[in-house]
C-alpha cells in the first residue's frame, strides 16, 4: 500500500504556514494608510519665510486661508531671528565679543567696538610677562581682528593711532620682542592701514609699511596726515 507521509512539526507547520490574523490585520492598516495618504492629492509648494521678509496673516488678503484641518495645505510661522545681544568687549572672549558688538543690527556701534578692544588688547600686551605669553598671544589675535574689522569697516584712523601708540610703547627698552612680533606677524606686518586697503586712509603702501621700520621717530608725514582727527579736518575747511 502507499506509504504514508510523516507528519509535520506542528512548531514548522506555525513558521511555513501564514498567519490569518496578521494578514487580516495588514490588510486594515493598509486602508487606513491609503485613506490617510491618497496617491492622487494634488502637492503645493510650501515655502519658509524668515526674518524681515515675514508677512502678518492679518494683512496678507493674497493668500487664501484655509479652515479645514484635513486640508493638505497650511501657513508656515517664520522663525523668529536669535541675536545675541552683547554689552561690551569681554577680555574672556575679546575676538567673539568685540564682532558680535561690531555687527549689532540695532546701532552703529562700530567706533565703541574698536575703542574697547583697545582697551582690552593693551590690557592684555601689557600684563603680559613676555612676548611668547599666552597674554600677548591673546593681544595680538585681538590686534589682527581689530585691523580687519578697520579695513572692512572703513575706519582706518583708530587702529593706525593705535600702532603708533603700540610702537611707542613697545619698540625699544625691555618690551621689544612684542614689537618684533608685531612687525615679523604674518597680517600685522603690513603696518599702518593704507590707501591700498581702503579710501579712507591718506597713507601710501609704501609708508605705511616703512612706518614699522622707524623705531620711536615721528611718524611719516603722510601717515601724520591720516591720523588727524575728523574735527581737525572740518576746522581746516571752515
Amino acid at each position: 500500500g502507499m506509504e504514508s507521509r510523516p507528519v509535520t512539526d506542528p512548531r514548522l507547520q506555525k513558521m511555513l504556514l501564514p498567519d490569518k490574523e496578521l494578514i487580516a490585520g495588514a490588510a486594515e492598516a493598509s486602508r487606513d494608510f491609503a485613506l490617510a495618504c491618497p496617491t492622487g492629492a494634488k502637492l503645493v509648494n510650501k515655502k519658509r519665510v524668515w526674518g524681515g521678509a515675514r508677512q502678518d496673516d492679518s494683512t496678507d488678503e493674497k493668500r487664501p486661508k484655509k479652515e479645514d484641518a484635513s486640508s493638505s495645505t497650511y501657513t508656515v510661522k517664520a522663525l523668529p531671528t536669535l541675536q545675541t545681544v552683547v554689552g561690551k568687549v569681554d577680555s574672556g572672549k575679546p575676538v567673539e565679543t568685540f564682532w558680535l558688538l561690531l555687527n549689532d543690527r540695532e546701532t552703529d556701534r562700530v567706533l565703541e567696538a574698536f575703542s574697547q578692544m583697545e582697551t582690552v588688547l593693551l590690557s592684555l600686551l601689557r600684563k603680559a610677562p613676555s612676548a611668547e605669553d599666552v597674554l600677548a598671544e591673546k593681544g595680538l589675535q585681538c590686534l589682527r581682528e581689530l585691523r580687519r574689522a578697520s579695513v572692512q569697516e572703513e575706519e582706518p584712523s583708530p587702529y593706525n593711532k593705535l600702532l603708533a601708540l603700540l610702537r611707542d610703547e613697545f619698540s625699544g627698552g625691555p618690551k621689544s620682542a612684542f614689537w618684533n612680533r608685531i612687525i615679523s606677524d604674518a597680517e600685522l606686518h603690513k603696518g599702518l592701514i593704507s590707501c591700498e586697503e581702503t579710501e579712507e586712509s591718506e597713507v601710501g603702501e609704501a609708508d605705511a609699511v616703512a612706518f614699522l621700520r622707524l623705531g620711536a621717530a615721528t611718524p611719516p608725514p603722510v601717515a601724520a596726515a591720516a591720523l588727524v582727527d575728523d574735527d581737525e579736518e572740518f576746522d581746516d575747511l571752515e
